[in-house]
């Protein structure tokens, strides 16, 4: 008689903890300035992949047009150029972490155009104005 046991490896824990903070401004002459600080802290993988991640990023825009249809904003997305992408597969014969090529600083320009509706509703005397959100 043949017998076979198999134990499952136990696998040490990964944690991954992430911190965010948003902060939206409006400005004077319809400009908004925007700025958003994540902060990711990879723990308890293999030596080298346990990373410190500071991801931050910010964007100046001004909202034009008439009825405020108009939004031109200029973004630029990790500021610091420290982006690191880092995962971890387990199964129940391996564990393997992983360190990946990621998108680092760039910057995008945009112009963004409200097609909604604006302007005189029916019965209504007054005129609604794109806010932004």
């Amino acid at each position: 008689m043949h017998a076979t046991h198999y134990s499952p490896i136990s696998t040490p824990a990964f944690f991954s903890q992430d911190y965010d903070l948003n902060i939206d401004w409006q400005l004077p002459k319809g400009f908004f300035f925007s700025t958003d600080f994540q902060y990711t802290v990879n723990n308890q993988l293999s030596s080298g992949f346990n990373t410190k991640v500071p991801l931050w990023g910010a964007s100046i825009s001004k909202q034009m047009l008439r009825w405020n249809r108009g939004e031109l904003k200029l973004r630029v997305n990790d500021i610091l150029n420290k982006n690191v992408g880092v995962s971890r597969n387990t199964n129940q014969n391996y564990i393997e972490d992983n360190r990946v090529n990621v998108l680092r600083r760039f910057a995008v320009l945009s112009f963004t155009y409200s097609l909604s509706k604006t302007g005189t509703q029916p019965g209504e005397g007054n005129i609604r104005i794109v806010t932004r959100q």
